[in-house]
C-alpha cells in the first residue's frame, strides 16, 4: 500500500468509526475518538451525501484508497436505515456501539427529513412559479385579444374593411342557401375548422348568424325572410 492509499484509507476509516462512538456532550470534550454531534453529522454527510462538497470529497478519498465511493455510500445508508451488519466489527462493548449507532441514525434521519422538506418546498415553489407563468401567459393572450378587438373596432369606426371582415362576409355568404355545419362552411370558404368557427362566432356577435343546432349555423331570422346579407361592418351603429 502506498502512502497515499494508506492516508486515504485512514480518512475513510475515521469517518466510519465516528458513526460508532457517542458524541461528546460539549465542544470542549470533543476529541478524535469522540466528536461532537456536528462532527458526527459531518461524517454522516461525508459518507452518504449524493452530491455536493461532501460527495466530491468522498469520491476523491475513495478513489485514492482504491475503493468504490458508491458502494461505500450504499453500505453506510443500509447501516443507518437499520442494517446492523457492521455493528459487530468495531471494538468496545456492543451496548456502547448500539447506543452510538442509534444516536447516529437519529442524526441521519433528522438530516434526511430536513433535506426532503427542503426539496418539497423547492418543488412547491417551482410549481407556483410555473402556475404564475401560465397565468401570465393567459393574461397576456387576453390582453392581446382585447387589443386586437380595439384595433378592429377602430378600423370599423374609421370605415376601413379588414381581412377579418372579408372572411366573416364569406362565411355568412356560405349560409345563404340554408343552414350548414362548420365543416361545410370550411369547404365553402377554404378555411380550417378553428378559424371558420371563430368567424362564425364573430358573425353571431354582430347579429348576422345564429346557431341552428349542435355544430350547425344559419343566417339570423331577419336574413332568412328575405333581407339581403350585408357586409359584417357596414356602419358603426350595426356593431
Amino acid at each position: 500500500m502506498t502512502p497515499t492509499e494508506a492516508l486515504a484509507s485512514a480518512v475513510l476509516r475515521q469517518a466510519v468509526q465516528d458513526l460508532f462512538v457517542k458524541a461528546a456532550a460539549t465542544a470542549s470534550g470533543a476529541s478524535d475518538a469522540n466528536p461532537t454531534s456536528d462532527g458526527k453529522l459531518e461524517a454522516v454527510r461525508f459518507l452518504t451525501d449524493q452530491s455536493g462538497a461532501f460527495a466530491e470529497s468522498r469520491a476523491f478519498w475513495c478513489l485514492a484508497a482504491g475503493k468504490n465511493p458508491d458502494r461505500l455510500r450504499q453500505t453506510i445508508i443500509a447501516l443507518l436505515e437499520g442494517d446492523d451488519c457492521l455493528v459487530d466489527f468495531y471494538p468496545g462493548s456492543k451496548f456502547d456501539r448500539v447506543v452510538a449507532i442509534t444516536e447516529t441514525r437519529d442524526l441521519y434521519q433528522e438530516r434526511k427529513r430536513a433535506t426532503e422538506g427542503a426539496q418539497a418546498r423547492w418543488l412547491e415553489a417551482a410549481q407556483r412559479r410555473k402556475a404564475n407563468l401560465e397565468r401570465s401567459r393567459q393574461l397576456e393572450a387576453i390582453r392581446r385579444e382585447k387589443a386586437e378587438r380595439r384595433a378592429e373596432m377602430l378600423q370599423w369606426q374609421q370605415g376601413r374593411a379588414s381581412a377579418l371582415d372579408a372572411e366573416i362576409a364569406r362565411v355568412v355568404d356560405a349560409l345563404k342557401d340554408g343552414p350548414c355545419t362548420i365543416g361545410q362552411v370550411c369547404n365553402a370558404v377554404a378555411l380550417t375548422y378553428g378559424p371558420a368557427r371563430t368567424r362564425l362566432e364573430e358573425a353571431a356577435r354582430r347579429g348576422l348568424v345564429e346557431r341552428a343546432g349542435k355544430g350547425v349555423w344559419r343566417l339570423t331570422a331577419s336574413d332568412e325572410v328575405g333581407n339581403t346579407v350585408v357586409e359584417p361592418r357596414q356602419s358603426a351603429a350595426a356593431y
